[in-house]
């Protein structure tokens, strides 16, 4: 990529999607031991940008004024048809901040750049901690993902990081109720009774996981941008993160995992 198409696109572009392509057999993330989601999530980054760049200028690689689509060429791998019939695919969205356009674009995003049809299981986290996340903010992204079910985009619906009491109201609240809460890697060992009690009692299944609630800092991916780039990004925000997953239906085997990252300009 030229510097000054990359100039260009900092000075003018107003939004970025990066897509880290298929990871699941990325050599350089297997060299890395237990690599935190953010950890993982940085370097996927850092390494689609950088291909990115190093290519030639591609137009279709252009969405329109001021909007780009940055993509790891290298790993990139198209679903076939067979796997859309034999695979599950999960999404988890990260949001910055309650929003159901964010929720929306990230969604449509992901299954653009996989050329699928439907989400088996979509899970929602939000930036804030799970002491602080309360329902009135969780309710607009959870009416846009009932609306992705209602629709049949998707199937069923999660999220991450509920305490008990969230979880209740969630659940009282909402029509599409939850199948999946996903608990931080951390407290797996020690979870709350009540938590477990109340997820038994309404068949709510409990994931474990290492992700952080603020799964990459705005200062992390300002770093980032600013190293790879070039230039200083500060004025580029985050709005979403999504992470794909494919598995073999019955088979627990992964076949696609990767990241798309979602930016505008504040």
């Amino acid at each position: 990529m030229n510097s000054n198409n990359v100039a260009k696109l900092i000075e003018n572009g107003t939004s970025i999607v990066v897509h880290s392509g298929n990871i699941t057999n990325w050599i350089p993330l297997h060299k890395k031991q237990t690599l935190s989601t953010s950890d993982t999530i940085v370097s996927a980054v850092e390494a689609a940008i950088k291909n990115w760049m190093g290519r030639e200028y591609n137009a279709e690689e252009w969405k329109g004024p001021g909007s780009v689509l940055i993509r790891n060429a290298s790993l990139l791998k198209s679903v076939s048809a067979e796997e859309l019939r034999d695979h599950q695919f999960t999404v988890k969205v990260f949001l910055a901040e309650s929003n159901g356009d964010a929720l929306r674009s990230a969604v449509e995003t992901t299954m653009n750049e996989l050329g699928i049809r439907s989400i088996h299981l979509l899970v929602v986290s939000l930036a804030q901690s799970a002491e602080e996340l309360t329902l009135e903010q969780l309710k607009p992204v959870w009416k846009a993902m009932e609306e992705l079910v209602h629709n049949k985009t998707v199937v069923s619906l999660g999220t991450g990081g509920l305490t008990q009491p969230r979880l209740q109201e969630l659940y009282e609240w909402a029509q599409v109720k939850p199948k999946v809460n996903q608990v931080n890697l951390p407290d797996c060992c020690d979870m709350p009774m009540e938590l477990v009690k109340y997820s038994k009692e309404k068949e709510i299944q409990l994931q474990t996981n290492n992700d952080e609630a603020d799964v990459v800092p705005t200062n992390v991916l300002c770093d980032v941008l600013s190293s790879t780039f070039g230039s200083d990004c500060s004025a580029w925000k985050q709005t979403w993160i999504s992470r794909y997953t494919s598995v073999i239906h019955l088979r627990s085997i992964v076949t696609h995992k990767g990241y798309l990252l979602g930016l505008h300009r504040t």
